[in-house]
């Protein structure tokens, strides 16, 4: 489905059942909010388009496997691990979200080698 990105009342709505969503958090013990603060501020830094959408659906499967988890009472501790930026990258990337940072240094190592050729008189990649 093509979205809306100008159409306000879309966005709107969006919002508005995200942070309807976003309440389901409240029920959950304190570890478990602190878990979805970490893991939710490291996917905002490092994957996501430019709207925030897809962002948006990754925190609230994150909001259910914590309440899963929650209701089985394994401590969010043991959940994440010891390596939280690990759990956060693994999750990132299970669920298909696009890396902007992997794809602007990709971007960059390809201009940059782009550059030395020119350079050093040799052929310009033509694969990217």
């Amino acid at each position: 489905m093509k979205r809306a990105y100008w159409d306000l009342k879309y966005l709107k709505q969006i919002k508005e059942n995200y942070k309807q969503e976003l309440k389901r958090l409240e029920a959950l013990p304190a570890d478990y909010q602190q878990a979805f603060q970490e893991v939710s501020e490291y996917l905002t830094v490092t994957y996501g388009g430019f709207d925030g959408l897809d962002l948006m659906d990754t925190q609230l499967r994150l909001i259910d496997l914590l309440e899963e988890v929650a209701v089985r009472q394994i401590p969010a501790r043991e959940f994440v691990g010891e390596d939280v930026v690990a759990f956060a990258k693994e999750f990132g990337q299970a669920s298909d979200l696009p890396n902007w940072q992997e794809r602007y240094f990709e971007k960059r190592q390809r201009k940059l080698n782009q550059r030395i050729q020119r350079k050093l008189g040799g052929k310009k990649d033509e694969t990217h």
